[in-house]
This record gives C-alpha cells, structure tokens and sequence, in this order.
C-alpha cells in the first residue's frame, strides 16, 4: 500500500550503496526539499557526489536546500558513570548521554522549527537506522510527537517506533540497564516483546523480581 504523504512529515535515510541519482529520485518521490547531513565525517564517502560541498551543490542545483548539522554530527565518549548503559555500543551510548545536553536539545528545537517549512529527510551513511545514531534522533523527535519515517528503499518508509528499552520522562529520554528499570504492577507491553524474553515470578509482598535479565545489543 503506498503511503499517504503528508506536508512536512520528516523522515531518515542512509545514503549506504546508493548514487547520487537513486538518491535524488527517493527524495523527490517524497517531496523532500531539504537534506540535514548528520553524518560525523562528510567527506569521508564511497561516491565523490556525497562529499559535503558537491552534495550541496548538486541538491541546490535541484531546489533542495543542504545543511550539515554540526548539533547532531556529535561523536562523545561514554563516561564511565553514563545514564544510558542499555546500549551496550559504546557509539550509541555515548550519544545518548549527549543527547541530554542543551546544544542537542537547542539542535532538536530548530529542525522542529524548519519542519513548520521544509519537508526534511535526517541523512547519514548507514542503510539501516537502527545501525545509526539517527534511531536516538528519532526518539527524541517521536517523544514530542512528531512522526518520523524511515526511508528504507523507494517504495514505503516504515514509521519509526521508539527503542524498546527508552525510558521516556515529560521530553526526556534515556536507555538505562534493563535491570535498572523499577518494574511496575502492570508490565510494559514493550518488555513482553523484548528478546530474549525475561522470566519474571512473584514474591509474597506482590512484587515482581527478575530471574534474568536482558542485555540489549545494538
């Protein structure tokens, strides 16, 4: 079924294997009319055409607006005593610890704002998001209820869906150990559908206690 597309629906896409004139028939089949570059070295690319300053040129020269985001392009270490030990990829934990900073949330404010105009598509280099730092993007965009798809070949995106182990407080969001997690009366429907699946039994005062537990890999 093809999707309905709506004005200003963001989206994401990975450039992986793809040339220049794939690329540019994906983002005019979606009515794309500007291209956020978050990748950590722009330069550093299979195709010539995806250079930082030739993408620019051939986009602009095609009515769609370029910029590399140097807000979301962040490569931060983990720190030893980081919030979000649920990714056990240090990349990825890493970026979510800068995802609580406020250059992140200020970079977060103002793609929000540039969709009330542009419809935007969230580039980087790896084909499948979940092997990208922009899935976080994602869930920080979908907690503050703006829809993001992922562009995986030219026919449908597929809706993104918040990672499975996010903790989400009012706008913020982290990825703590699975373990850490305080485990309520009613379990999350989320962790029912985690694999593997974690066996969980009942103490005499009604709470649930963990006989194993979950170690997430990216």
């Amino acid at each position: 079924m093809e999707l309905k597309i709506k004005k200003n629906d963001i989206y994401t896409i990975g450039i992986e294997r793809l040339r220049f004139k794939s690329f540019l028939n994906i983002i005019k089949k979606y009515h794309i009319n500007e291209v956020i570059d978050i990748r950590f070295n722009p330069n550093n690319t299979e195709f010539e055409d995806f250079q930082k300053e030739n993408l620019r040129k051939l986009l602009n020269a095609n009515n769609i607006k370029y910029e590399y985001s140097k807000g979301f392009a962040a490569h931060v270490k983990s720190s030893s005593i980081s919030i979000n030990k649920g990714w056990t990829n240090r990349l990825f934990r890493g970026y979510a610890d800068y995802m609580q900073s406020p250059k992140f949330i200020d970079t977060i404010n103002k793609l929000i704002f540039e969709s009330k105009t542009y419809t935007i598509a969230i580039m980087c280099n790896e084909k499948m998001p979940w092997n990208c730092h922009r899935s976080l993007i994602a869930d920080t965009l979908s907690v503050r209820n703006r829809p993001v798809y992922n562009i995986l070949d030219k026919y449908t995106p597929k809706k993104h869906i918040l990672t499975k182990f996010a903790k989400v407080s009012g706008l913020r969001i982290i990825y703590p150990k699975y373990k850490e997690n305080k485990i309520k009366r009613k379990i999350n429907s989320d962790y029912e559908r985690m694999k593997p699946k974690t066996k969980i039994k009942y103490n005499k005062d009604l709470k649930f206690t963990y006989k194993r537990g979950i170690s997430d890999k990216e």
